[in-house]
């Protein structure tokens, strides 16, 4: 006797498809934050880390952010970047289009290792936010000596 068995993931992908059904129905933009479609959403602000043999550098893009508008804290290894940008009513008429919302945002990474949080530094520059942050005495390499016998 033959016996077909139904795969696993099938209920899966139906599922999948109801949801692309959804979305499609409801908000036509709204597909492109599912997984697989060309645009995808994204972490705000974007970052870079890189390190040297001194530092950690992050910098973020945060447009049209002053220096007000911005709040960093960190914690053991955990850097929270966080932001409120309230854009200016037009006082006089009707807003014919509002394309700029009010933004806030707040954003945590951990870092590989632990800094001298005594001595970070944060500047914003042209919409670049950049952070650096030494590295701790323990997270640095040390030279080790090779003694014979």
């Amino acid at each position: 006797m033959l016996t077909r068995t139904r795969n696993p993931f099938d209920a899966l992908y139906d599922l999948r498809s109801e949801f692309d059904r959804i979305f499609q129905e409801f908000a036509p933009e709204a597909r492109s934050l599912l997984p697989g479609r060309a645009l995808v959403a994204r972490a705000f602000p974007l970052m870079n880390l890189h390190e040297s043999d001194e530092a950690l550098v992050i910098e973020a893009e945060l447009p049209g952010f002053t220096l007000d508008e911005i709040e960093l804290s960190l914690l053991g290894r955990e850097l929270t970047i966080q932001g409120r940008h309230e854009m200016a009513q037009e006082r006089d008429g009707d807003a014919q289009r509002t394309e700029r919302p009010s933004l806030s945002f707040s954003r945590t990474i951990t870092l590989p290792y632990e800094v001298n949080p005594d001595r970070v530094e944060a500047r914003l520059t042209d919409g670049i936010l950049r952070v650096t942050m030494p590295k701790a005495e323990s997270a640095r390499a040390r030279r080790i000596q090779v003694r014979g016998e």
